[in-house]
């Protein structure tokens, strides 16, 4: 339905309360299960593989390095995966050696609009610490309600 608006222009102009907003007709995220965000990143499933995680670029051994500073972990993005598969190094970075589809919208970051499904990782049982902290402000309630 946006097709022909998107083959316009890479944005959309409105003009609200006198003001010019920029709109970017784009997908903002996705939710996604972590197998579901494997396959929209064609990122290795599996938490044995080297690099595992489809938003950032660190090694499965320091997953749990509390020291490491986040600033400096890179992230993935379309351009250096390209780069990983044009290097031939797709298993150390734990990627397929495909070309992804989104990788076409230069607006929209793959790797980054997959957002995790909290609520769907609760109802599973994942992140014990999660439902405790849920618990300690009350919003246990909340899950009850929602299983009645």
């Amino acid at each position: 339905m946006l097709q022909p608006l998107l083959e316009k222009s890479e944005a959309l102009y409105f003009r609200i309360n006198g003001q010019v907003i920029t709109f970017a007709a784009r997908i903002s995220f996705f939710l996604a299960d972590m197998l579901e965000a494997d396959d929209i990143t064609a990122t290795y499933k599996g938490a044995r593989c080297k690099m595992p995680c489809h938003t950032c670029i660190i090694l499965q051994s320091d997953l749990n390095n509390m020291s490491l500073k986040l600033k400096n972990v890179p992230h993935r993005t379309h351009e250096n995966m390209k780069q990983v598969i044009n290097n031939g190094q797709e298993k150390e970075y734990s990627v397929h050696s495909v070309e992804n589809s989104f990788w076409k919208f230069l607006n929209l970051n793959i790797y980054e609009a997959c957002v995790p499904d909290r609520m769907h990782h609760i109802d599973l049982g994942l992140f014990k610490f999660t439902q405790d902290i849920l618990k300690a402000v009350g919003g246990i309630e909340l899950q009850k309600k929602f299983d009645d």
